[in-house]
């Protein structure tokens, strides 16, 4: 990961010091960056689009004939970022010369330009031809479900994404967007669920604990409030260093937990654990600057009152509930797979 972000940050200057040096570019130094944007799989839209329509138009015929391809093959994507259709239509049709109209990659790319100029019947013409050849054209499916989620079919979205994941079960992004999509049409057990299979995946990923436990919370109910409180501790326990929101999240379903429950208490270490997450919060802040500060620190005193209505008091005294969180924050919890 680090090397991965140490070439990204080295293939940045590179950039940045390529537009701003004033003069022409040496070949040497574009073709550099190009090849490693490639490497790195960067695409910053405007610098690789200026870089690389450069490095394309003036030294097309001095790359290695199959280094030039796939360098033109990004500058493309990168044009189609910035709008710029025209310059894409060129590299396209230079493309469709080499390779011809009927390949598979080259009739993608040619979606895609449909895609970015609105003609959205086109585009989905050709992904469906491309899917008549070839039922698992992954990149195809793809297209068509962000045709449907840019035209607010979400419906349309969910099942060809369900019928995607029938067949790549194991592809990670597909289920977060199917979530996502689950929530805008507010079936959160559905969307529940696509965090689940994410967990059974990938139970390290503290991201996918703090989303479960976010859904779980919006839910609402006493026993979807426990379960975000499980999450949101198992998050933490993953992940304490930049995991303010599993943090937050925790402050908010104990607050919710003991609204409905008065004679409940729940505590970390002897310290009820509301107070515990405040404390870890502004030690995270300690080095920030002074307004920053401000701001969390009134936030942090906002939580100090329920945002929920505290339950009327009970008839009869009942004995306070200690629940003693001893070990880390809370045994974590894996979802039964459905």
């Amino acid at each position: 990961m680090s090397e991965q972000l140490d070439g990204a940050l080295e293939t940045e200057r590179l950039g940045q010091a390529l537009l701003s040096s004033g003069g022409k570019p040496r070949y040497e130094d574009l073709r550099r960056y190009c090849l490693q944007c490639r490497l790195n799989m960067l695409r910053p839209g405007r610098p690789l689009y200026h870089l690389g329509t450069l490095l394309i138009d003036q030294y097309f015929h001095s790359l290695p004939n199959k280094e030039a391809w796939e360098i033109l093959e990004e500058v493309f994507l990168a044009a189609l970022e910035c709008g710029e259709h025209a310059k894409a239509q060129e590299y396209l049709a230079k493309m469709i010369k080499k390779f011809g109209s009927s390949s598979a990659r080259v009739s993608r790319l040619n979606g895609m330009l449909l895609e970015a100029k609105g003609q959205f019947i086109s585009a989905l013409e050709i992904y469906n031809s491309l899917l008549e050849k070839d039922e698992t054209d992954s990149f195809s499916m793809k297209r068509k479900i962000a045709i449907f989620i840019g035209e607010g079919k979400y419906k349309a979205a969910v099942s060809l994404l369900n019928e995607y994941l029938g067949v790549f079960s194991t592809d990670n992004e597909a289920w977060g967007e199917l979530s996502h999509l689950y929530l805008r049409m507010n079936m959160f057990e559905n969307a529940a669920y696509c965090y689940e299979e994410l967990i059974l995946s990938d139970p390290q990923n503290y991201h996918y604990y703090t989303k479960y436990a976010e859904i779980k919370y919006t839910q609402g109910g006493l026993e979807n409030l426990q379960t975000a409180l499980n999450y949101f501790s198992s998050s933490i326990e993953l992940c304490q260093e930049n995991n303010l929101t599993a943090f937050y999240g925790l402050i908010l379903a104990v607050d919710a937990i003991t609204a409905r429950n008065p004679n409940c208490v729940i505590l970390h270490e002897g310290t009820p654990v509301a107070e515990w997450a405040k404390a870890e919060i502004k030690k995270k802040y300690e080095k920030a600057p002074k307004d920053i500060q401000e701001v969390v620190f009134a936030s942090l005193e906002v939580l100090e009152t329920s945002t929920l209505p505290k339950s009327k008091a009970p008839a009869k005294v009942e004995e306070k509930k200690v629940i003693e969180l001893k070990k880390g924050i809370l045994p974590k919890q894996k979802p039964k797979k459905k």
